[in-house]
């Protein structure tokens, strides 16, 4: 299953593109072509022959087992992440329920392989052993390992992961993503596209969308996920202090009632990313194709990290927003139209007048992730309090039922890198409970970005936890319980 150069595939029909270091050959054997012209020859001459007959039902066949398609995948410098088949089998783990529908999780990842790599450990750590995962990787990211023999232990760890595992595949198609723009919104429906693709049918039942700087911090996201199916709120979630079931039927009273939280109008003029939205040569076309109602100034908003849907629910905003010319709108907003939060907005927007029979009958939940901050504004998906996030690393429970909707951990105000959040878990669980403070987080702790500047070269033996926790100092508690005390 080597990939092979464009100039030596040998194929005898070739169909072949390249982009973005992205190369493709499809073989196809005599044998095929000659069965697939008689064929051809064959439902010319015999489809009008059939008067009356009822029109074909599509069905989706298996590739011939004679036809290969390789992908390679290139990181942004060109460093190869590994050879895939398109077109992968959708098997099942030996022993794994068959009946339980899969998850596919969705990354869009960047910066250094050091940070990629420890991001997709943390996935396979965490994730059942059948559930799916499509990884996208920022065009712009370099390649650094520290090392003078150029290799990357890291990058080498990625390809290798991308060539072997049945359940894990590189996006091939990459461009540059930035938070604040339409990118992030566009990339999750890339992956979930080319996942399509590669997983067709049933083979998949849920979309979850993951962020790059959150934390997995529990097992069990796919039975939370089978079960409520959605996750959905009007405006944010808060801090999940609050039973599930009676904070659900409070949205669901709004939707009854139509008694959404129409935002007075200097809230949005005060708001520049929602200024941005109204302003927009696209906001009209929202409206006229049914993403909002017209004459309300209102667009629902909530985080988007740990987001979930069925499948179905994804395609059908897809179509919808290629019916409404504003699929290919996404990747220009935050470039050359001003920045807004598309992936944060347009989906509960559209799920909020377009879903609203599947809302009153499913019992969504908050989504899976919550944000550790030092500033928490009312209302936000955040917390504050060093016990709830002790509690959540170490698993002691005690939590209301919205709050065991929380899976994953993001570190805001400071907003810091996934390395931070996972090296501060690492010290909160096996450490005195004092360790849990966060407000000094990145005090005295070695990042990657920091890793490399310092000069430090990548060591094969270690993975990259092990390798940012031994330069952490060793009084490192102390020295912070101090500093907080005073």
């Amino acid at each position: 299953n080597d990939a092979l150069p464009v100039t030596d595939c040998g194929c005898l029909m070739p169909d072949l593109h390249l982009q973005n270091g992205v190369v493709v050959c499809r073989k196809v054997s005599f044998n095929t072509v000659l069965k697939f012209l008689l064929a051809a020859l064959l439902v010319a001459l015999v489809i009008p022959l059939r008067e009356g007959a009822s029109p074909a039902v599509e069905k989706q066949t298996p590739a011939p087992k004679n036809v290969q398609v390789v992908a390679v995948v290139k990181s942004g410098d060109g460093v190869e992440t590994g050879s895939r088949r398109v077109g992968k089998e959708c098997s099942r783990t030996e022993g794994r329920n068959e009946t339980s529908p899969r998850v596919l999780f969705s990354f869009l990842l960047f910066g250094a392989s050091m940070r990629i790599r420890m991001v997709l450990q943390n996935a396979l750590d965490h994730l059942e052993e059948d559930s799916l995962i499509v990884v996208h990787i920022s065009v712009h990211e370099e390649n650094i390992s520290g090392r003078s023999d150029g290799i990357d232990p890291d990058w080498a760890w990625i390809r290798a992961l991308n060539a072997s595992n049945p359940r894990l595949t590189i996006n091939p198609t990459t461009y540059r993503t930035r938070g604040w723009s339409g990118t992030i919104l566009y990339g999750h429906l890339q992956n979930f596209e080319y996942a399509s693709s590669l997983w067709p049918g049933d083979c998949f039942a849920f979309f979850v969308i993951m962020s790059a700087d959150a934390l997995i911090v529990r097992k069990g996201i796919e039975a939370w996920v089978r079960v409520h199916k959605l996750s959905f709120s009007i405006n944010y979630a808060g801090d999940r202090e609050y039973g599930l079931p009676v904070w659900r039927e409070k949205i669901r009273d709004k939707i009854r009632n139509d008694r959404y939280p129409l935002l007075p109008n200097d809230v949005h003029l005060k708001t520049e990313a929602f200024m941005n939205i109204f302003d927009s040569d696209y906001f009209p076309r929202m409206l006229h194709f049914g993403m909002w109602w017209k004459g309300r100034k209102y667009l629902n908003h909530y985080q988007h990290e740990g987001t979930f849907y069925p499948r179905a629910l994804v395609r059908e905003i897809i179509d919808f927003l290629k019916g409404a010319d504003l699929f290919e709108t996404l990747p220009r907003i935050g470039f050359d139209l001003k920045a807004s939060w598309p992936e944060e907005v347009w989906i509960p927007s559209y799920l909020l007048k377009n879903a609203q029979p599947l809302l009153l009958t499913t019992d969504f939940s908050p989504p899976l992730a919550v944000r550790l901050e030092t500033r928490c504004y009312s209302g936000n998906d955040c917390f504050t309090s060093v016990e709830r996030a002790e509690s959540l690393l170490r698993g002691n429970g005690g939590w209301s039922s919205a709050a065991k909707s929380i899976f994953m951990l993001k570190l805001n105000y400071p907003n810091l890198e996934f390395e931070y959040t996972s090296m501060y878990a690492e010290r909160c669980k096996k450490t005195d409970p004092a360790c849990c403070n966060f407000e000094s987080v990145s005090s005295g702790r070695v990042g990657v970005n920091k890793f490399f500047k310092l000069g430090h070269v990548r060591n094969n033996s270690r993975t990259p936890l092990e390798e940012l926790m031994q330069l952490s100092p060793n009084n490192e508690c102390m020295a912070w319980d101090q500093a907080r005390a005073s």
